[in-house]
């Protein structure tokens, strides 16, 4: 079995979480690991600055999100061909695996640009190359897909 988890990576240094695990990651940031948690207790954790939530289904499928202003700014899923199999398994309309394939380079690379704009407002560096690699990498274990952006923007050493 999977890890089930919801990950927040936010600004700060000292603040505690409750019910949250503190993982590591560089000067001026917190990243916390907790039981899966619904969106509204996940966005009030993510707060009103610059953050990264993800939220982890079985390893399987890893939703990574960008936020700043306490709106989204951007969304990628790490494990999609596990998320659209979850969608049609629940009777909700799912893209075609295939198509996900072939689309994975053009949609890797036009997020990219946004993550690296948000990194850059953040006060992070990133370079769009990197991150669009990372994008298109498909982890065997999704929650790595997190590790991964948050190496390519600057907030874990890799």
């Amino acid at each position: 079995m999977g890890k089930w988890a919801s990950y927040v990576v936010r600004r700060g240094d000292d603040e505690e979480l409750d019910d949250g695990y503190r993982l590591d990651a560089v000067e001026g940031w917190q990243w916390w690991e907790f039981p899966v948690l619904d969106e509204e207790p996940l966005v009030q954790l993510v707060g009103t600055g610059a953050a990264i939530s993800a939220t982890v289904a079985d390893s399987d499928m890893c939703v990574v999100t960008g936020w700043d202003g306490g709106q989204e700014q951007w969304e990628w899923v790490f494990g999609e061909v596990a998320y659209a199999e979850a969608a049609a398994a629940e009777g909700l309309p799912a893209p075609d695996p295939e198509e996900l394939a072939e689309t994975l380079p053009e949609r890797a690379a036009a997020l990219a640009v946004a993550v690296v704009e948000w990194a850059k407002a953040a006060g992070l560096s990133a370079d769009v190359a990197s991150v669009t690699a990372v994008l298109e990498t498909d982890h065997d274990i999704a929650e790595d897909g997190l590790q991964a952006v948050l190496g390519a923007v600057g907030i874990v050493d890799n």
